[in-house]
């Protein structure tokens, strides 16, 4: 049995089609717009923020693999891949939390109970 206590990252499916719809909605509100967009970019920050990650941790993975110990830790790097799933996961989490209070009247709602399940040893 592993030791080691586990942090996990969710993400379903549904919350990310919200955030996507949240993305792509424009509002005539100003103080829904403002908020939306607020929201957007934090999301694209994260985003970015995992890209990068993921990035730097299969370059780390592919120099590891092919025999060679690269300049950077793959366990750092891992470290730092999962960090940024959980910004993601609960920028994801953040933004899709508001998607009732960022909807107009009359508008079609996203849902789909798909879930995906990251988890990783602390």
């Amino acid at each position: 049995m592993n030791d080691f206590p586990y942090r996990a990252a969710r993400i379903s499916e549904a919350d990310l089609l919200a955030s996507a719809h949240l993305i792509e909605e424009r509002f005539t509100d100003r103080n829904m717009e403002a908020n939306r967009t607020m929201l957007a970019r934090d999301l694209l920050g994260s985003a970015f923020a995992l890209e990068r990650a993921l990035r730097a941790h299969t370059r780390c993975a592919l120099v590891n693999h092919y025999g060679t110990r690269g300049s950077n830790n793959l366990h750092e790097a891992t470290q730092m891949l999962f960090d940024a799933l959980l910004g993601y996961a609960a920028t994801v989490s953040e933004l899709a939390s508001h998607s009732g209070e960022l909807s107009e009247p009359g508008r079609e709602e996203h849902g789909v109970a798909t879930d995906l399940q990251l988890e990783t040893a602390s």
